[in-house]
């Protein structure tokens, strides 16, 4: 049930990707047994405050929504620091490293979380798990294994889970005029694509200019095929799609940079081809400029994180409510079968500080944000949270509810059904970031010369040589043995969950 009362006192949405914070709370009624389970369970004596470090404000309203429930059932009272994006990776460095300030709780990358886990500014998580269960199973198993554990020690607990998908605008697929077309220019079906080629067809069909016909009206404006985001740190998000659908993988098992593999060249490849039926400014898009264009009616199709589907149902800032489907991302034929995988870029994840004197309360407010809140937040139009568990994508009526409200008009549970489908593939398919020491450094190598590329400077397969080169001078530089062990338990991780072809 939503908290009407809550939901009137914020329905006002930034753009900006975050979302003003306002007094109140709007969280769910817990079936009575879950309530007494976390009564009993809560460390609530004696009360104490618990220092929550989160990115961006967006990050901190799940937090505002469920401090009253926390502090009732607990006795702990949550404060908090929040820190922009682009400063919060080296002020968590700097707070847990040096025992600046006094954390207890900090949302971090999950792609972070080897490095704090090496250095022991973070503790491992098993040792809690009798104060409150964070019922582990329920998570997306790609998820517990690859961003939740290092090797065999569990030391986070998922807050958001970002997974990208694929949209596409459902009226064009359906219009028959669209479709005889489709079908006299391809020689095939016009459906939503289940390949990267027909990704490309489609993309290519319905890239039209001003005053030529779409669906039979006649175009105010260009009209595009696809978005993607490939402005500078932006742009290797686009190539690991494609790279992971070739069955790329970062470095070999032997920690050899394999990044200029056949796999690699042929990603970037595909996006120099497709970038073709993209807007003109798309070498400086970023996830905010891309769901705009398509939330404006400019886009046929867009790869993007599962949190835009709920900006869909925006009335007052989606011009496309209606007439988007959501699907898997488009993957390759082999061997007669589609081979298809996510991509899990970022996330978020709750540590607890090893310089907290409370971790056990710290635990219990993460695994109850986990288990209890979640199923509510992650589903919240408000949140720029995604589901993470196999427990959020069977809550249909949940994000039905939330979007009928947030939309001003029924929408349909069949639609919450699909999309939610789609993320529990998506997840249960998931390949995440690289999370090795000093990932950002590999990963801004990579993305300079990706964008390097996509300007005209260098051909793919010079750039990634040169990427390769570069990534193991930083693996020297940093600690190459250190490096390669970090990276064998990535793999070892890999290796439980696919087998590599």
């Amino acid at each position: 049930m939503i908290n009407r009362k809550a939901y009137k006192l914020l329905y006002i949405i930034l753009l900006g990707s975050f979302f003003t914070i306002f007094s109140g709370s709007a969280t769910r009624e817990v079936e009575q047994k879950k309530e007494d389970k976390v009564r009993k369970e809560a460390p609530g004596n004696p009360a104490s405050k618990l220092h929550v470090l989160i990115s961006g404000d967006q990050y901190l309203l799940p937090f505002k929504l469920f401090e009253d429930t926390i502090k009732e059932e607990s006795g702990i009272e949550l404060q908090y620091t929040t820190i922009s994006s682009g400063d919060f990776y080296a002020e968590v460095k700097e707070s847990l490293f040096r025992r600046k300030g006094s954390y207890d709780l900090a949302v971090i990358q999950p792609s972070w979380l080897p490095e704090f886990a090496l250095a022991k500014v973070i503790v491992p998580l098993t040792q809690y798990t009798e104060i409150l269960d964070p019922e582990n199973d329920d998570i997306f198993k790609p998820y517990l294994e690859l961003y939740c554990k290092y090797g065999d020690l569990l030391y986070s607990l998922p807050f958001d889970g970002d997974v990208r998908i694929y949209y596409y605008r459902r009226d064009l697929i359906e219009n028959n005029d669209e479709r005889r077309n489709f079908k006299a220019k391809y020689g095939y079906d016009l459906e939503v694509p289940q390949t990267l080629e027909q990704a490309y067809d489609f993309a290519q069909f319905f890239t039209r200019k001003k005053g030529e016909l779409l669906a039979g009206k006649q175009l105010e404006e260009d009209f595009y095929g696809t978005g993607m985001v490939l402005g500078r740190g932006w742009c290797h998000y686009e190539w690991m799609d494609h790279f992971v659908a070739y069955n790329g993988l970062y470095f070999n098992e032997n920690f050899e940079p394999a990044i200029n593999s056949e796999a690699g060249i042929q990603a970037l490849d595909d996006i120099k081809r497709l970038i073709t039926y993209a807007p003109p400014d798309t070498l400086k898009s970023d996830y905010t400029m891309n769901r705009d264009a398509f939330l404006n009616g400019r886009l046929a199709s867009l790869v993007l994180w599962s949190d835009m589907y709920k900006f869909v149902f925006h009335s007052d800032l989606s011009m496309v409510l209606d007439k988007v489907g959501v699907s898997s991302i488009p993957g390759v034929e082999k061997d007669n079968r589609l081979h298809f995988r996510a991509t899990m870029p970022h996330g978020r994840v709750m540590v607890v500080s090893s310089s907290s004197k409370i971790p056990e309360k710290a635990f219990w407010v993460a695994s109850y944000m986990s288990t209890k809140a979640s199923i509510d937040y992650t589903l919240d139009p408000r949140t720029n949270c995604d589901p993470f568990r196999y427990s959020h994508t069977k809550r249909a009526d949940i994000l039905s509810d939330y979007l009928s409200y947030f939309s001003g008009k029924e929408v349909d549970l069949t639609e919450c059904e699909q999309y939610l489908t789609v993320v529990a593939n998506s997840m249960s398919s998931g390949v995440p970031d690289l999370a090795i020491p000093s990932m950002r450094d590999y990963i801004d190598i990579l993305d300079l010369y990706i964008h390097r590329v996509l300007l005209g400077e260098l051909d793919s397969e010079q750039a990634l040589d040169e990427v390769a080169d570069r990534w193991e001078e930083l693996s020297n530089s940093v600690g190459y043995e250190g490096q390669k062990d970090a990276w064998e338990i990535l793999y070892g991780s890999w290796k439980k969950l696919w087998m590599f072809e």
